[in-house]
């Protein structure tokens, strides 16, 4: 199982890899889990609300765990940067054998050319590849 933790909706690239690399069950935390999803891409700022929901992720973790018999990528990050050094903590301490993915992309600049002439640049990210942790 493959678990989109992202604030992104997967791009076409990244499903094909998931599918080669690593299976076909692709899931998305904000369908599967739309509260919990909504309270990572709003963090809190308070110490002890960041503990506790990174207690509840990892709670959910050890349920989508146990679905997918041992075989769980999770997608990162999401979150405040805060939150995610405190969720690494706590995983951490629970020696769950989870395998994490952060997707590497490129940034390519284009030029737009508008109907006045002038010109805008927008920034596309390409997808590379997936760092596994």
């Amino acid at each position: 199982m493959f678990l989109n933790c992202t604030a992104h909706k997967l791009t076409e690239e990244q499903i094909n890899t998931i599918r080669e690399l690593y299976t076909e069950v692709i899931v998305e935390l904000k369908d599967d889990n739309s509260i919990l999803h909504s309270k990572l891409v709003n963090c809190p700022s308070e110490i002890g609300e960041l503990q506790e929901l990174a207690r509840n992720l990892l709670e959910y973790l050890k349920v989508k765990y146990s679905e997918s018999k041992g075989k769980l990528v999770i997608h990162f990050p999401i979150g405040s940067p805060a939150f995610n050094a405190l969720f690494f903590r706590h995983q951490e301490r629970e020696n769950l054998p989870l395998c994490f993915v952060f997707s590497h992309t490129e940034r390519k600049s284009v030029d737009e050319k508008q109907e006045d002439g002038s010109v805008i640049k927008r920034s596309i990210f390409q997808f590379v590849k997936f760092i596994e942790i």
